[in-house]
């Protein structure tokens, strides 16, 4: 069955052709980014223009603003713990610390639902605002088939053709 593409898909594609920290993005992985962010544009374009919309671009000038804050609001959330590729260390030491480590895990584990729930909420206010900029296209779909044959990429690349590590 081939996969389709909803209103939900071209706000994740929009977030992540940002390059700003949505997406599958690697710290130090420059070359498999740069493919990331080609295969997130077009796919957002493709689909941009599938909905008729722009996204940050076209509709009221109002609404665009609070869509830009809110991207930006919602590409700033982040844990105590975002931006660690390796917690070994950090998770043997709050075991060495009994107690306090213990409270610090059940924190960041508050933290993390938390985090969770607001990057949910974020989203639900994107999806409120592309309605509002699609109109009478905001419930369509698009196909993969139908996307593959503008041309579209509609696989991420495959890290395994990548040194993930380039940059280190």
């Amino acid at each position: 069955m081939t996969r389709t593409y909803d209103r939900r898909d071209l706000i994740e594609v929009y977030l992540g052709s940002l390059e700003q920290g949505y997406g599958d993005y690697y710290s130090g992985a420059t070359s498999y980014n740069a493919a990331l962010k080609v295969y997130y544009v077009d796919l957002r374009d493709a689909l941009e223009r599938r909905f008729n919309s722009r996204l940050g671009v076209d509709g009221d000038t109002a609404l665009r603003m609070l869509f830009h804050s809110t991207v930006a609001s919602l590409l700033a959330i982040r844990t105590p713990w975002s931006g660690f590729v390796d917690a070994g260390l950090l998770n043997k030491r709050l075991e060495d610390a009994g107690e306090n480590g213990e409270r610090v895990n059940a924190a960041s584990g508050r933290i993390a639902e938390l985090t969770a729930q607001t990057r949910e909420a974020h989203l639900e206010m994107l999806d409120a605002l592309v309605v509002s900029f699609t109109g009478v296209r905001a419930d369509l779909t698009v196909s993969e088939d139908d996307l593959r044959a503008e041309g579209v990429e509609c696989t991420p690349p495959d890290t395994s053709g990548y040194d993930l590590f380039e940059d280190y």
